[in-house]
């Protein structure tokens, strides 16, 4: 049954399958396999990851690979490597053509998305009501407290805590909709 059982669906070395415990009337006393051999392991022997750690370092994997795939990571690096260097006139504005239209192209998608939906709110009212307060409420609180402690003060203070509580941009639909994260939501919102 181990041998079915690929090593990163186990958890500490148990599969789901397996009975965990003998009751002590069928000749165990109770305790789990890992409970008797507490002490017994040899040193060096390796353990399988806790399922958070397992989740965690999934996901982490998962992004990377999305990212290192994404052109927007080699356009920044490249950027980082063009900062100080004046490109040649006809490749600046051919690349100022290209950013007009991607944003008019992203919102030409957000509204078609939103056309496509069965209704105005896609996620639901309780969904979007949570949308709300979270944007409307938290979102400035959470701004005026790093703000204020890192010396923000005045109109500056103010126009930051007004934009934590401005609707998501067209940008953070156009990842959620590339990467299956809730674009309902954040098209509601």
């Amino acid at each position: 049954m181990d041998d079915l059982v690929p090593e990163e669906l186990s958890i500490n070395n148990k599969t789901f399958e397996e009975d965990e415990t003998a009751p002590p009337h069928q000749g165990g006393d109770g305790k789990t396999k890992e409970e008797v051999t507490v002490g017994k392991r040899c040193p060096g022997e390796v353990t399988v990851m806790p399922l958070a750690v397992l989740m965690m370092k999934l996901i982490l994997t998962m992004a990377g690979r999305k990212l290192i795939r994404n052109p927007i990571t080699y356009s920044t690096l490249i950027d980082l490597i063009w900062w100080d260097l004046e490109l040649p006139r006809i490749i600046d504005k051919s690349l100022e053509l290209i950013q007009n239209t991607g944003l008019g192209m992203a919102m030409f998608g957000l509204g078609l998305f939103m056309a496509l939906q069965s209704g105005i709110i896609a996620c639901g009212y309780k969904v979007t009501i949570y949308g709300m307060v979270l944007k409307f409420l938290l979102g400035p609180a959470v701004m005026a407290a790093p703000s204020a402690a890192f010396g923000l003060r005045g109109d500056l203070l103010w126009i930051a805590i007004v934009q934590a509580a401005l609707p998501c941009g067209v940008v953070p639909f156009v990842f959620a909709k590339e990467y299956n994260l809730h674009a309902d939501i954040l098209s509601t919102a």
